[in-house]
C-alpha cells in the first residue's frame, strides 16, 4: 500500500536479500526495482542551501562527515546581526540560538573597545588607565569607568608630622594625630622597649612586655612578664610535678592543689586485682593467703599480715637451662645462673640474701625493684 500511495518519493531502508528470501511478494517488488534502477546501496542527499551540491550517504559516519549541521559541506558564511560570519558549515536551521564566540571589539563613548566575547553583554569599560590627581600629582592606575569618579591615593604619604616622624598613613587620608613610629623607650623598670611615638613622653603608662623569668616557690619560671609582675608574680600554669604517695605524677596545674590520683590502682594479688581508683580504698581479698613453700605455709587471709617466717632453705627448683635455681624456697627464682653466668657482674641483679662457706652454698633473692 505504501508503494502505491507514495506521490513524490518513497524509501525503504533495510535488507533487500532477506525480503526476497522470506517472501514472493517482496520478490516481485525488488525485482521490478532492479528493472527500473531504484535499488541501491547508498542514499543521495540534496542541500536546502546549495541545490546544485548532493551527497551521497551509506552509513551514520557518512551523515556525520558530510553533513554533519544538516546541509554540506560548504561553509555556512551568513553575517549575523553583530557583524561576523557563521562558523559552522552549512545548516539548514536559522542563526536565532546560534552563539558568537569571537571577541567584541564594540566601542565605548570613550574610544576603548569592549574585551568580552560578542554573546556577553559589554558592561562598562575596565581597561586600566592612568589618572594623574590634581590634589597631590600622584598618578594612579584605575579602571577607565571610575576615572570620573573621587579616587582617593593610595601613595605612601610623605608628610612630616610634628614630631618630626614621616606619616605611616596613605596620601589620599588625613594625617593621624598620634604618630605610630615604633621608637626605643626607657621605661620605669629599666627596661628598653619599642613603643608608638606618641607615648614616649608617658612611661609609667607603659606595661613592660619583657618576659620575667624569675623562678617560682613551685621551682618553675615565671611564665608572665616584667608589667603584670610588678604587683605580684602571677599563679603557675605548668603541669605540677610532684609525685603522689601513690607514686603517680599529679595531673593538676601547679598552681592548683594536688587533688587525690584518679589513675586506676595498680595493687594486685594472686587471686586478683583491684578495680577501684588509686585514690579509693581498695577491697580487702578474703581469699586464703598463697605464701607458702615446701617448709612453711601462712594461715591468714591474704589481705592479712602473713604468719609464715621466711624459709632460708635452698630453691630445688631447675632453670631453663637444666642447673638447679641458686635463690631460696617460696621466692622468686633469680635470672641468673650460678653455671651459666659464671663470668656475669650478679651486683645489679641480685643481692646476697643467706650466705655460708662456699660458693656452690651460696643463696641469692631478687631485689625488690627486679621483681
Amino acid at each position: 500500500m505504501a508503494l502505491s500511495r507514495a506521490r513524490n518519493a518513497f524509501y525503504i531502508i533495510g535488507n533487500a536479500h532477506l525480503l526476497q528470501q522470506e517472501s514472493e511478494l517482496w520478490q516481485d517488488i525488488i525485482y521490478l526495482m532492479m528493472v527500473n534502477n531504484n535499488l541501491g546501496q547508498q542514499l543521495k542527499l540534496c542541500c536546502q542551501n546549495h541545490p546544485q551540491n548532493f551527497t551521497l550517504v551509506s552509513t551514520g559516519l557518512d551523515i556525520r562527515e558530510k553533513a554533519r549541521d544538516g546541509g554540506c559541506t560548504l561553509p555556512c558564511q551568513h553575517r549575523l546581526d553583530c557583524g561576523h560570519s557563521c562558523k559552522k558549515f552549512c545548516h539548514p536551521d536559522g542563526h536565532n540560538k546560534y552563539v558568537c564566540y569571537e571577541p567584541c571589539r564594540r566601542k565605548y563613548p570613550c574610544g576603548h573597545s569592549c574585551s568580552n566575547m560578542c554573546h556577553q553583554e559589554c558592561g562598562e569599560c575596565t581597561q586600566p588607565v592612568i589618572v594623574k590627581l590634581d590634589a597631590c600629582g600622584h598618578e594612579m592606575i584605575v579602571p577607565c569607568n571610575e576615572s570620573k569618579q573621587p579616587i582617593v591615593c593610595t601613595h605612601k604619604c610623605e608628610r612630616t608630622l610634628p614630631c618630626n616622624h614621616i606619616c605611616l598613613s596613605i596620601c589620599g587620608k588625613p594625617c593621624p594625630r598620634q604618630c605610630r613610629t615604633q621608637v626605643d623607650v626607657r621605661l620605669p623598670c629599666n627596661h628598653l622597649q619599642l613603643v608608638d611615638c606618641h607615648l614616649k613622653n608617658n612611661p609609667f603608662n607603659i606595661e613592660c612586655q619583657r618576659p620575667c623569668q624569675a623562678t617560682l616557690e613551685c621551682g618553675h619560671k615565671c611564665s608572665g612578664t616584667c608589667g603584670k609582675c610588678k604587683n605580684g608574680h602571677i599563679k603557675c600554669t605548668k603541669p605540677c610535678s610532684r609525685t603522689l604517695v601513690c607514686d603517680h605524677t599529679c595531673s593538676n596545674s601547679c598552681e592548683k592543689s594536688c587533688a587525690p590520683c584518679k589513675k586506676k590502682c595498680q595493687i594486685k594479688c594472686t587471686h586478683s586485682k583491684c578495680t577501684k581508683l588509686c585514690s579509693d580504698i581498695c577491697t580487702s581479698c578474703l581469699e586464703p593467703c598463697a605464701w607458702k613453700c615446701a617448709h612453711h605455709q601462712c594461715d591468714k587471709l591474704c589481705s592479712e599480715v602473713c604468719t609464715r617466717p621466711r624459709c632460708n632453705e635452698p630453691c630445688h627448683k631447675m632453670k631453663k637451662c637444666r642447673h638447679p635455681c641458686i635463690g631460696l624456697c617460696g621466692e622468686p627464682c633469680p635470672n641468673l645462673c650460678r653455671v651459666c653466668d659464671k663470668e656475669g657482674d650478679w651486683r645489679d641483679d641480685i643481692t646476697k640474701y643467706s650466705l655460708a662457706e662456699g660458693d656452690e652454698t651460696t643463696r641469692y633473692a631478687v631485689k625488690k625493684s627486679h621483681l
